[in-house]
Formats: C-alpha cells, sequence, structure tokens
C-alpha cells in the first residue's frame, strides 16, 4: 500500500472505503500490486477477468507537461487502479514499443516497468536516480536495467520491475518480500531507530533463507555502496526477496533469491535527515564513525575485518573507475550539470574518507 497518506486517503475516499477497512481496499486496488498475488472479493471467478490494457501515452504526457510543483499524483492522474509501497509518487506500467500502458479495470494484465516524474521538491531526482543506479550496475551490484526517458518533453526515470519478467510477449509476476514483510515487522517500523532492523539481523535473515553465499557478498558490497554515495534512505523495506513459483521461465537458480537492488539514490545533496536508515556499527552519521564502528560493522555483515576492507577497496576502485565517466556521458545527455557534480564530490569525499577506514581495517588485529 502506498505511504503518501494523501495519495492513500484519496484512494479510498473515491471508493468509499473506510481507513480501517483494509481487506475492502485490498479488493479495489488487488488486481496489480507487488509480487504475484492477484487478490478478488470472495467467490470471484478469477477466470472471467480479461487481460487487457489501456493506453495512457497521452494523457501521461499532458500530465507531464506541467510543472512538478502542480502535479498530481500519477496514479490519480492517470485513474488507476494500481497499488505499490513507498511514499514517492510513480506509477506502474507496461513499457511497449514507446507506449505506455496500465491494466483496465477489472483487468488481470501485469505491469513491466516504473515510472517515477520529476520531483516537486527534491530538484533533479529522475537523474540521481538514474546516475546511482548506472554506478552500481557497473560496480557489479545487480540492479534492473533503468534509464531516463522522454515524455512529452519531460524526462522520467524508468525502471524495469524486478518482480515481473516478459516471456513470449506476456508478463509474467513473480512473488516478492521485503526485509520488513519477511521479518514480520510494520512498515511503520522501516528504519532501525524506530525498532526496525539492522544489518545484524538483516544477515541473519539471508542465512536463514537459503539463498546463495554470493548474495551475502552482494549486500554487504551494496551497504557500502549506500554509504559511499550517500544513500541514507536505504531501509529495510528496500532490499527484498524474490521466490520463484515459475520453473517453466527460464531463471537463475531456484526457491528463494535475494532480489534486485533499487531506489538508490544520493540523498546526500538534498536538505534530508542525514542520519543512516541502518547505523553502521551502531553509528548513525558518517562523519562520526570510526575504527571501532567498522569493526562492529564487519561483526554484523559477518565479515573477517580483512574481508571488509578488501570488499571496501574493491568496491571504491570499481566507483572510481566509473563515476567520472557516467558524470561527462549524463551531462552531455541531459545537461544539468550541477546535480552530476555535486553527486560526483560527494561519492569522491566518501571514498577517500572509507579508503582510510579499510586501511585500519586491515591492520586489526
Amino acid at each position: 500500500m502506498p505511504e503518501n497518506t494523501a495519495l492513500l486517503s484519496y484512494m479510498r475516499s473515491k471508493l468509499r472505503i473506510t481507513h480501517d477497512n483494509l481487506f475492502m481496499f485490498l479488493t479495489e486496488y488487488g488486481l496489480e500490486s507487488a509480487g504475484a498475488l492477484i487478490i478478488v472479493e470472495e467467490g470471484r471467478d478469477v477466470s472471467e477477468l480479461n487481460c487487457e490494457y489501456r493506453d495512457i501515452t497521452d494523457k501521461l504526457i499532458i500530465e507531464l507537461k506541467k510543472d512538478p510543483e502542480n502535479q498530481i499524483d500519477l496514479i490519480i492522474a492517470l485513474d488507476a487502479k494500481i497499488s505499490l509501497a513507498g511514499a514517492q509518487n510513480k506509477l506502474p506500467v507496461r513499457y511497449e514499443n514507446g507506449k505506455f500502458l496500465i491494466s483496465a479495470d477489472n483487468s488481470l494484465a501485469a505491469t513491466s516497468h516504473v515510472i517515477k516524474p520529476p520531483h516537486r521538491i527534491f530538484k533533479g531526482l529522475p537523474y540521481n536516480e538514474a546516475f546511482c543506479m548506472e554506478l552500481a550496475r557497473r560496480v557489479g551490484i545487480p540492479v534492473p536495467m533503468s534509464d531516463i526517458v522522454n515524455i512529452g518533453g519531460a524526462e522520467v526515470f524508468i525502471t524495469e520491475r524486478y518482480d515481473r519478467a516478459v516471456a513470449d510477449g506476456r508478463v509474467i509476476r513473480y512473488h516478492q518480500e521485503d526485509f520488513c514483510q519477511a521479518l514480520g515487522i510494520n512498515h511503520a517500523l522501516k528504519y532501525e531507530i524506530a525498532g526496525g532492523p539492522g544489518f545484524r539481523d538483516c544477515i541473519a535473515l539471508l542465512n536463514r533463507s537459503g539463498v546463495q553465499k554470493t548474495s551475502v557478498v552482494d549486500f554487504a558490497r551494496v551497504a557500502i555502496f549506500n554509504v559511499i554515495i550517500a544513500n541514507h534512505d536505504a531501509h529495510a523495506k528496500n532490499f527484498s526477496f524474490l521466490y520463484n513459483y515459475q520453473p517453466e521461465i527460464a531463471r537463475d537458480g531456484t526457491g528463494v533469491t535475494l532480489a534486485p537492488f533499487y531506489d538508490l539514490v544520493c540523498t546526500g545533496i538534498y536538505p534530508l535527515n542525514e542520519s543512516f536508515a541502518m547505523s553502521i556499527g551502531g553509528i548513525s552519521y558518517f562523519h562520526e564513525l570510526d575504527d571501532d564502528a567498522y569493526r562492529q560493522f564487519a561483526g554484523d555483515l559477518s565479515l573477517p575485518y580483512n574481508a571488509l576492507s578488501g570488499l571496501i577497496n574493491d568496491t571504491i576502485g570499481k566507483v572510481r573507475a566509473s563515476v567520472s565517466d557516467i558524470v561527462q556521458s549524463y551531462t552531455s545527455r541531459f545537461g544539468n550539470e550541477d546535480i552530476f557534480i555535486k553527486i560526483f564530490n560527494i561519492i569522491t569525499n566518501n571514498c577517500k574518507i572509507m579508503e582510510k577506514a579499510s586501511d585500519s581495517l586491515n591492520a586489526s588485529p
């Protein structure tokens, strides 16, 4: 369910759903949501539902031509019966041949991508996320394919849905479960300071789940990467499992896998809370990190000191090898040099600081 209270209130009031009637909300908006669950009212025959789409391209262009300050949430603007978690303005779509489609009413048609328009407050957010996702991809972190697309003059971030795959022209759903859900923790407690999971909890969850050891290393690497890019909002709902219930579709491995990483953004360029969503060795602010915090961080990730040091150095090396090229490429494509230089400066400074911390870790007994 959306965490944007205004959007959630609108979705409820439009269909006269009371605040406490969760099941009615799911009945109305549960045909196309996260994962593979399809929720309908009791007694309804799912086989009677069609798989038709509605082309919203023209309406989407009209909405995105508005100044971001005058835009309403895309789910409202496009009258979409679709629901995804999170507070940001975004819209799941089927993106095909330059057209943007959503599920028609009472349709089982699935979406394949998520689009995020320019933000009314956080300037350049689509460029920021596209930049960080591309950097993660070059570093070797598993992420969905994403980019910036121009829709009627508006440059919008678009990403493939990691819980969807397209086979023979049909969108297949895969079930997903974020770490809060997997741990039975309410979404309102997603931040560690509010009682949500920390890195030690996440590593324990990964080890219990039976995912491949490479996934645990990937998780440790993205934890380091988030510190480097100043992503202070990497909470437990930004990590998920995928459950492979479709053996006929070619996928790596079987059973439970760690989902590709998403919502990688340099929040450090905005006037936001600078505390980590999950503390680093019990420390919540980057400028307060010391050798003891990094040593505890290694313990939380179940890594020897030298292994964490090696992973930090390897990640820093790969970031440095790519970040300048991405700045040049994105500035050439989109202009907006200022935002890319800001991100670059934060990343290069954080790399220097973490490199020193890695040296101390490596020297630890």
